[in-house]
């Protein structure tokens, strides 16, 4: 479909002057379109730049230069799919993206639609009316944090329909976008669908979204994102245009009264008469307004009326909707908007049956004319015929919440069934619908129904990251709530203090849950128990590792006395990683033993009710070297997490899910699992989660050899923690450190000792500093530091601890590298071996560590080719060699290519003897991932599993003597170069 209205600029039947830049750039991006080539798997990497940002002030001619590029593209038989965002309808979800897309969908053959899967269609027809009736089931809610899945499916989408001649997706007036647009647009940014796509928005910078902003930015300084700037025209444009008709003095005076903005030019035009000489900067936008006003007053009175219904309806509009607006029939109205077309007020819309004003301000002009009376009769009207025509709920809202009158429990209802069918993908438009409600209760609505819809109203705004309204709402629930029942006092402080938690105001969460505490002092209730453990585990958080003990043993005692197994787990679990945080060993392990076993007992139904025990129970068993049972327990919490919406635990159980792959040294995975991680911290409101998330993604992008991606996650996450993020702030600035090192630059262990409190790691928690001490091992080995080295393994084996096997391997690890360091090799063959074991214990007992075991046997290696056991030597770097492959660290697996040749084993790689043969198979994921795409779009694209990816991938990095997705693009070009055979 083409743009073909008005939304932002000047009168279309003028032509495009003074744009020879602007038109050269829209070009350039047409002609990167035509160039992309798509590859195996149906897919392609967009050209880049993939998007073009045309700014600029109101009026200046953005629109007009959509529509130049949209008929360019139409006419090179390219797909145009062009939206825009309103003024007036910034509360209806995907509003800009619905109309972009929803005409086209309607009318996919159903081989395509078969082609987007039954799971993505569904997701997609939650938001897409057209596809509703191909879904199988459409899905009422999801949890709000993981809307990414949306995302995800909306860009899939983008992909089949890009295919196969490239499509144009142009969006204009984004600075009006919903919420949900928004989340949309800035997901696209950060994951580009892998289709030949152009992506281009348009908006006002004063107005746009930060979200949106910064996403464009990023996307700006790493290629991806070309801006546009459009100024005011030049004198010689202005001439241009109105030269035949005004001289070339009054030419300038009106570019120097209007400022080369082309809507004021022709505002005033229009109106004649106008001396530029009386305009001030000031008095433009009055004149020009009132020049608008003249325009429509000038009608006969039906026409004014349609106009004024028109701009009630929407823009753009539907005939149908507007006679029943003004109500008038339907001829009436017909002929009314033939004269509106006639008088270029409205003009053709992007689609049969639809027209739109010509300027936005032309629609807010007629609007404003009409009288606050008539308009709130007009918004009726309309809803009562978008509730004939069977309109969705969201769509009747807009109009609803304009026209109903306080008390009406019709409208309370519909808005209450708005705001919940759009909490899950547009949590501020359900909060705009609940505060609809809340204007609309009557005076003597009971108190505890009002206390209801503010708390659900607080949850939304804290669910679309509007923090401090959330919690300023819950402040008065709290000052309104009676002190009993407890129960409901309870959750909302609760809530309260996690949002506060959230904002980084550590204290005051604490303040509110010792404050309630003491209302409920003589209670001995699970409400306060729950208490007792929120306030608990902020201080945990906030990096108090000596945490609230004396708090988390009465929560115990009150569960217990109560019978409440779920809470008795959650108080285990909590006191398990509060005394792993303290380096009380022992006592982890006891009260991590009795947190498994209730939990393990409990039923589904009754551990919904407290999900946070699903949190500390894996997170500590994750801690303290249970692998296994982390992952399991961290599973079923995400299973009934996603099947009750209890979205604020999601986001953790996804992190800790993260952290037991990778302590199993399922680093593909681990890495794929970080990015849903990712995905769900950026759409939560806590910077704290962030920071976690980009913490633990830097982390194993340095493990699967990308250092530049780490240092790109690493700077995210620290950019993201505030003074006050506690626990992982000293984590993410050490993480970024390494990762710096990696590419190549900066001091490692400088940048260690300022971000962890100096050589003790006083901010860094006790049992986490074996981890960092034996990287600082090799790095002071790297620049020939023996004797820091040998400090530094010291240390790693010092702050392990015997009951703990992975801190047990690093030290022994460590000790091996400073050891054979200091020419002694024996006693480093013996650490070395004694890091395997500790790595690789029974399987009985627990997980083995894959990567740390490989590292351990590549170490083990070196020392045997140093003593002159060269065949022992190999039989390590081959046992090496698989649990590496296993892992998908592949930047150890080049460490293990390196040791084969350093003894004499010939090991293929590109331009070495004859050809790499790589299994067709093999060539098609080679090729997939050469052009950037994810383990996972692989696995969607090839229709096979996710771990099928990474063991083909770790095949192919071996056979290419390579351990980077970088290196392997260059390697694969160079045997392409070559000629060598595709594949076997």
């Amino acid at each position: 479909m083409g743009l073909t209205g008005g939304s932002e600029e000047s009168s279309y039947e003028w032509p495009l002057v003074g744009r020879g830049d602007e038109l050269a750039a829209l070009q350039a991006a047409l002609d990167r379109l035509a160039s992309s080539r798509p590859g195996p798997g149906r897919r392609t990497v967009p050209a880049q730049p993939w998007v073009l940002e045309i700014v600029g002030e109101p009026g200046i001619g953005k629109t007009r230069l959509l529509a130049e590029l949209c008929a360019r593209a139409e006419g090179h038989d390219r797909l145009v799919l062009a939206g825009r965002a309103t003024e007036f309808e910034r509360e209806v979800p995907f509003g800009s993206v619905i109309e972009a897309l929803d005409d086209h969908l309607s009318a996919l053959a159903d081989d395509t639609v078969a082609r987007l899967g039954s799971p993505r269609l569904e997701l997609l027809a939650s938001v897409f009316p057209a596809l509703s009736g191909h879904a199988a089931e459409v899905p009422q809610r999801m949890p709000e944090t993981e809307r990414y899945h949306l995302h995800r499916a909306v860009r899939g989408l983008l992909e089949v329909l890009a295919e196969p001649a490239g499509t144009v997706l142009v969006l204009d007036d984004v600075h009006w976008s919903d919420a949900g647009s928004i989340e949309l647009l800035a997901h696209l940014l950060r994951h580009p669908p892998r289709a030949r796509l152009l992506m281009v928005v348009a908006y006002r910078p004063a107005q746009v979204a930060a979200r949106v902003a910064v996403a464009l930015e990023e996307g700006a300084r790493e290629g991806s994102v070309l801006r546009v700037e459009v100024g005011p025209l030049a004198l010689e444009a202005v001439t241009e245009l109105l030269g035949r008709e005004l001289s070339r003095t009054w030419c300038a005076r009106l570019h120097s009264a209007t400022g080369g903005n082309p809507f004021y030019l022709e505002a005033l035009v229009r109106a004649g008469r106008v001396s530029p000489l009386d305009l001030s900067a000031g008095e433009l936008p009055r004149r020009v307004n009132a020049a608008l006003r003249r325009e429509l007053e000038a009608l006969p009175p039906t026409r004014r009326l349609v106009a004024q219904a028109a701009a009630v309806a929407g823009d753009p509009f539907d005939p149908d909707l507007v006679a029943r607006t003004a109500g008038l029939d339907l001829v009436e109205a017909l002929e009314a908007l033939d004269e509106l077309l006639e008088r270029d007020l409205i003009r053709p819309g992007d689609a049969e049956w639809r027209f739109q004003f010509r300027h936005p301000l032309l629609r807010q002009a007629a609007y404003q004319g009409a009288g606050k009376s008539w308009r709130l009769m007009a918004h009726g009207r309309a809803a009562a015929a978008l509730e004939r025509l069977s309109a969705p709920v969201a769509v009747r809202a807009h109009h609803v919440a304009r026209s109903a009158a306080v008390g009406d429990e019709k409208a309370i209802g519909l808005l209450l069934e708005a705001a919940e069918a759009t909490l899950s993908s547009a949590p501020s438009t359900a909060a705009a619908w609940l505060q609809a409600v809340l204007r609309l209760l009557p005076p003597d609505v009971a108190p505890a129904r009002r206390l209801e819809i503010l708390n659900k109203t607080a949850h939304a705004l804290g669910v679309a990251g509007q923090l401090r309204e959330s919690t300023s709402i819950l402040h008065e629930v709290l000052r309104e709530l009676p002190a009993h029942p407890s129960e409901p006092r309870a959750e909302a402080a609760a809530f309260c203090a996690m949002l506060e938690r959230l904002l980084g105001n550590h204290a005051e969460a604490r303040r509110l849950l010792l404050a309630e505490l003491r209302e409920v002092s003589a209670e001995d209730s699970v409400q306060a128990a729950g208490l007792k453990l929120e306030a608990a585990f902020g201080g945990l958080v906030s990096g108090q590792f000596v945490a609230d003990r004396k708090l988390m043993l009465e929560a115990l005692d009150t569960a217990r006395r109560h019978g409440d197994r779920c809470l008795e787990a959650a108080a285990c679990g909590l006191l398990a990683f509060a005394s792993h945080m303290a380096a009380a060993v022992p006592e982890a392990l006891r009260w991590c033993d009795a947190a498994a076993e209730l939990y393990d007992r409990l039923p589904d139904a009754e551990l919904a009710g407290r999900l946070d025990a699903a949190v500390w129970v894996s997170w500590s068993e994750g801690f303290l070297d249970r692998y296994d049972e982390a992952l399991r327990h961290t599973e079923r919490g995400l299973t009934l997490a996603r099947a009750t919406g209890q979205n604020y635990v999601l986001t953790y159980l996804l992190m800790g899910r993260t952290l037991a792959l990778r302590w199993l040294g399922r680093i593909a995975e681990a890495d794929e699992n970080a990015e849903d991680a990712v995905d769900a911290a950026m759409l939560s409101p806590s910077d704290e989660m962030r920071v976690i998330a980009l913490t633990l993604r830097c982390w194993l992008s340095m493990l699967l050899g990308e250092p530049d991606a780490a240092v790109r996650y690493g700077e995210q996450a620290v950019s993201f923690a505030g003074p006050e993020s506690g626990w992982w702030r000293p984590l993410a600035q050490v993480f970024l450190a390494a990762a710096r090192y990696e590419t190549g630059s900066g001091d490692f262990a400088a940048d260690f000792l300022r971000a962890a409190g100096g050589s003790d790691a006083s901010l860094i928690d006790p049992l986490s500093r074996p981890l960092f001490y034996e990287f600082l091992t090799r790095y002071e080995l790297g620049r020939g530091r023996v004797d820091a080295a040998a400090d530094w393994a010291r240390r790693a084996e010092e702050t392990g601890h015997p009951d703990l096997p992975y801190r047990v391997g690093l030290g022994h690890l460590a000790q091996a590298h400073a050891l054979l360091a200091a020419g002694r090799p024996q006693a480093a063959a013996e650490r070395a071996e004694a890091a395997v074991a500790a790595f690789s214990p029974p399987r009985s007992q627990r997980g083995q560590n894959r990567l740390e075991a490989g590292r351990a046997r590549v170490l083990w290696a070196r020392v045997l080719r140093v003593s002159g056991d060269h065949r022992g030597a190999l039989e390590q770097l081959d046992r090496a060699a698989d649990l590496l492959a296993a892992s998908g660290a592949r930047g150890w697996q080049a460490e293990v290519l390196r040791e084969q040749r350093r003894l004499g084993r010939r090991v293929p790689s590109p331009g070495e003897g004859g050809p790499v043969r790589l299994t067709r198979r093999e060539r098609e994921i080679a090729e997939l991932v050469a052009q950037g795409l994810s383990s996972r779009e692989i696995a969607e694209a090839l229709v096979v599993s996710t771990r099928t990816v990474t063991t083909h991938l770790s095949r192919i990095y071996a056979k290419l003597g390579v351990s980077s997705r970088t290196a392997l693009a260059a390697a694969l070009a160079r045997t392409q170069g070559k000629g060598q055979p595709e594949g076997t």
